[in-house]
This record gives structure tokens, sequence and C-alpha cells, in this order.
């Protein structure tokens, strides 16, 4: 892979899992270090261009540069089988 370590700055407490349970979400500030979040930013625009490191295309892209209307929400699914730096957030175990 990339090289990328993964540091994960979020341990949920009792609480957090707690709230979770009740309401169905919990909102999280900076779980992920501010230099992992620019390598992503890269994969994601490196997915929205088209440029798929893998060579492997996600299942879906709802958005691509060039042709994507800029109002509109970006989507892709299952993006890590396209993009190494996005696999290794996506599945790692911590």
């Amino acid at each position: 892979m990339s090289g990328i370590k993964i540091i994960m700055l979020f341990t949920p407490t009792d609480q957090n899992k707690q709230d979770y349970r009740q309401q169905g979400f919990l909102v999280v500030d900076k779980i992920l270090p501010p230099e992992q979040l620019l390598k992503l930013h890269q994969a994601f625009d490196d997915v929205f261009n088209g440029t798929f490191e893998t060579g492997i295309t996600p299942d879906e892209v709802n958005w691509q540069y060039g042709s994507g209307d800029p109002s509109l929400t970006r989507q892709v699914c299952n993006g890590w089988k396209a993009n190494r730096t996005i696999a290794q957030v996506v599945l790692s175990e911590s």
C-alpha cells in the first residue's frame, strides 16, 4: 500500500456508544489527523477524475470532474477498490 500509517484520534467512550444507540449517529470532530486528510483529499480527487490507481473501478461514481454538476453532492461507492489510500483508511481495523 502507500505507506500511510493509520492514526485514530478518537476512541468512543461508553457515553458515546450509548448516544449512538439512542440517536443512531454520533458527531465526532478530528477523527483523522490532518496529514492523513490531505492524502485522502488527493485520493478522492483522483477517483472523481476517473483515475483508478488499482485499475479497478468503484461500484459507483455519481459525479465526475468536467461533466458533473458542481452543485450536486459527490458520491462514490466502494472507492477503496480503486485507490489504496482510501482502502487503508476504510479497511483499517483501528
